[in-house]
Order: structure tokens, then C-alpha cells, then sequence
């Protein structure tokens, strides 16, 4: 039996997409003085259990906090409660290598937060729950088509909607982007990425620590209850051969390439594996459309940036319309989408160069596929190191030891490389 076709209803601004991204536009559009609508995520299956976790940097926190969002996290202290990241801590190669050659932050003020995924989302669902300025529409979202220059969508109940602006938030396979036949460069990074909880044998100290390893870079970052979210992107063999083993063979593999640090590494889940796949859209608008989060830009995960430069996009994005109604222009006046264009173009150019830069520039070999006793992680001698290996990490060191330290700093908690009133912490206007 085929779906009721109703007539298509006008709508200002409707958001594709039904994830972090997309949630955190809708409440942050509803500030702007434009109708909103959102469509609910598909609910034939329920989802499985989340265990992710995403880095939000200071800046981000502000956002979150001025919209009410981060109120709406779990309060007492629980797993679920964001833990502080006060220290940030690299290190080029294994532990045989050396120390940690680059240090950020005072260890006290907080530079960014480890916040559960489903915690986030639980908070923006109960936010818009009550938000009268956003339309919540009764059925997902079920296709994106282009008829006319303007895109048509319709519902899983063949209602059909007419926006003046399509916001795509609708991920990195993003169906609006194409139906609207943007470009994407998409160069697959060659890693899967292993996702999964640790229990620390020493504390943290809200400390985030990252190894750039051979093989990938290896992140741990705090959580509470002294555990550890933990990324870890691998040769994809290797990824797959450490995630079919046994908890203890992972174990052992693990401490064998991050060390004694935090003490004896346990872990608590199951590991989930992510194929990476960085990507850039070159042009994120199109008329009556403009792409925000992974729909238009997918970064590699060594820097925890990607939720972050999402954020960036939806408080430029809420900037541009706050200040295009107070001139009374339409919610698809060709200077949204230029001001939205413009103001994006440095910070997603420029962290997706330095993600995609050092995950090429340290990550030097491919790691064979080797039995579990041996030890995979030990690195070659000195002399066998590639030449860019040793310089970069001989640059990390001096780094670590300049006055530049402290501007990279400031640039991983975010508001340097974008500007908007959210990310200062104030609503737009």
C-alpha cells in the first residue's frame, strides 16, 4: 500500500538529519527568529546500546551551555557526567621512543570535556521537547529530491514539505548534499578506528593523552570514575585481528604500545571498529541550501575536532540568519548563504589539513599482521625510522618547548578560527 500524498507546506528552514548535529541546530535556530522544523529519527528498530563518547572543547561548553543543553546532563556524579580535560598530552612513536614531548594546558582550568553521546542526545531531545519555535514533524524523514532549483522533501507519511532553506545535518553520506550534486573529496585513510572503555590502573588526572603511532594515532581521554574513552586507528587487518581477539590479547597489545602511564589498561566493553574516511566538501552552500557537521566535512578523529568544528558551523550559520531577520530577508537570501560560505572557508580548511597532515606525516607504516605474543608495537631502530618520522618528532619536542605552545592552546579550546556569539557563550542577535 503506497503512502497518502498530501500538498506540499511551506516551511522557512527545515534541518535534515536526526543526530547530535542536527538537534543542537534546531535549538540554536530557534534563536533566530525563523520557523524551524525538524524530523524524528527512524524508530523501526531500536537503537543499540552507545557507548562514544565526543570531545566538546571550552568553547563548545559555552555554546551548549548559553542554548541550556549542557544543563540537561546527568548532574550527580555518575559515568554519564562530562569529565573535565584539563592537560593535553603527545607523544611521537612508543614508549621505547621517549616521553611526552608536547604538554598543553595548566592542569586545573578545563580545556574541553569527554561528554557520553547519549547523554548529549537525551539532553537536546528533552530541550526541544518544549521548544515551541521548532516544528517537530510526526514522521521521518523520507526522501530529499531537487524539482524546480528548490529541494522537496517528504516524509515517511507522503507528507510533502517546501523549504526556502534546507540545513543539511544529515551526515557524511549526506542525501541532500546529493540531490543537490555538490562535490565531495573523499580519500580514505587506510585505518579503522577501535572504539572502547577502559578502566585506568593509576588516575588521569583529567589528563588527555595521544600517541602517534606507525600504525595510527592512539587517544585516551578522561572520563569519570577513573576510566578512559579510548580511539585507537589501525591498519584495518590489524584492527580486525586485535578485535577478534580475546579482552586479555587486546589488553597486552595495548599496554605494549601505550605504556605504563596510567597503569594496568583494562577493558570494560566491547570494542566497536569505524572504517575511517575523511572527507572535505569544497562548496557548502547551493541555493536554498547550506551543509553543517559531517555532511560537510569529515575529519580524522587523532584531534577529537569533528563535533567541535559542527558546533563552529551552527553558531555561524545562527549569527548569519539572526543578522539577515533583523533585516527582514528571507531565510534563503543569497547573502546567508555568501556570509555562511565566507566564514567557514578557514577554520574547516585548516583543521581538515592539519588532521589529514599529521595522521600522513606520522602514521609511517602499515603493521603486519603478526601472532599475538609477538609484540607488533616495537618500533624499528633510529636509523630504520623514516626521515619525516624523526624530524616530526624532533619538531614536537622543540614545540613543546616554545612560545607557540600556548597559541595551539588556545586554538584546541576553540573560538580562535571561528567567530560567533554562541561559541562566546552568548545567544544570537
Amino acid at each position: 500500500m503506497t503512502a497518502r500524498t498530501d500538498p506540499k507546506k511551506s516551511v522557512q528552514i527545515a534541518i535534515a538529519g536526526s543526530g547530535l548535529t542536527a538537534l543542537v541546530m534546531a535549538r540554536a535556530l530557534a534563536e533566530t527568529g525563523y520557523q524551524v522544523i525538524i524530523f524524528p529519527a527512524e524508530s523501526d528498530l531500536a537503537p543499540p546500546p552507545d557507548s562514544r563518547t565526543t570531545t566538546i572543547n571550552a568553547a563548545g561548553q559555552r555554546m551548549l551551555d548559553c542554548l541550556g543543553l549542557w544543563q540537561a546532563l546527568p548532574k550527580n556524579p555518575t559515568p554519564k557526567n562530562p569529565a573535565p580535560i584539563s592537560r593535553i598530552r603527545l607523544a611521537e612513536g612508543s614508549p621505547q621512543r621517549g616521553g611526552w614531548s608536547l604538554d598543553f594546558g595548566d592542569g586545573s582550568s578545563p580545556m574541553a570535556y569527554t561528554a557520553e553521546n547519549s547523554a548529549l542526545l537525551s539532553a537536546c531531545q528533552q530541550q526541544l521537547a518544549g521548544e515551541s519555535r521548532v516544528l517537530q514533524a510526526a514522521s521521518p524523514l523520507a526522501d530529499i529530491s531537487w524539482q524546480a532549483g528548490r529541494p522537496v522533501l517528504r516524509d515517511r507519511s507522503g507528507q510533502g514539505w517546501l523549504p526556502d532553506l534546507l540545513v543539511a545535518c544529515d551526515g557524511r553520506d549526506s542525501p541532500a548534499r546529493r540531490a543537490a550534486g555538490l562535490k565531495i573529496w573523499d580519500r580514505p585513510a587506510g585505518q579503522t578506528a577501535l572504539v572502547g572503555r577502559l578502566r585506568l590502573g593509576l588516575p588521569h588526572q583529567d589528563t588527555a593523552w595521544q600517541r602517534f603511532l606507525p600504525g595510527g594515532p592512539q587517544a585516551l581521554m578522561p572520563l569519570p570514575e577513573n576510566q578512559a574513552a579510548m580511539v585507537w586507528s589501525l591498519p584495518p587487518k590489524e584492527a580486525e585481528r586485535l578485535a577478534a581477539g580475546s579482552h586479555q590479547d587486546f589488553e597486552t597489545a595495548l599496554m605494549e604500545a601505550f605504556g605504563g602511564e596510567l597503569g594496568q589498561l583494562r577493558l570494560l566493553d566491547r570494542l566497536a571498529k569505524w572504517p575511517l574516511r575523511p572527507s572535505f566538501v569544497p562548496k557548502r552552500t547551493h541555493p536554498h541550501l547550506i551543509l553543517a557537521g559531517d555532511a560537510a566535512h569529515a575529519l580524522h578523529p587523532l584531534a577529537g575536532m569533528g563535533f567541535n568544528l559542527a558546533l563552529s558551523d551552527v553558531a555561524v550559520l545562527a549569527d548569519c540568519l539572526a543578522a539577515a531577520g533583523r533585516r527582514g530577508l528571507a531565510a534563503d537570501h543569497a547573502s546567508i548563504l555568501a556570509d555562511y560560505e565566507q566564514k567557514r572557508v578557514v577554520e574547516t580548511a585548516a583543521l581538515s589539513a592539519v588532521t589529514e597532515g599529521l595522521n600522513r606525516l606520522f602514521s609511517t607504516d602499515l603493521l603486519p599482521l603478526l601472532p599475538v605474543p609477538a609484540k607488533p608495537f616495537a618500533r624499528a631502530p633510529m636509523a630504520a625510522r623514516p626521515l619525516r618520522a624523526r624530524l616530526a618528532g624532533i619538531g614536537m619536542t622543540l614545540l613543546g618547548r616554545s612560545r607557540m605552545r600556548t597559541k595551539l592552546s588556545d586554538i584546541a579550546m576553540g573560538g580562535v578560527l571561528a567567530r560567533a556569539r554562541l561559541l562566546e557563550g552568548k545567544l544570537p542577535r
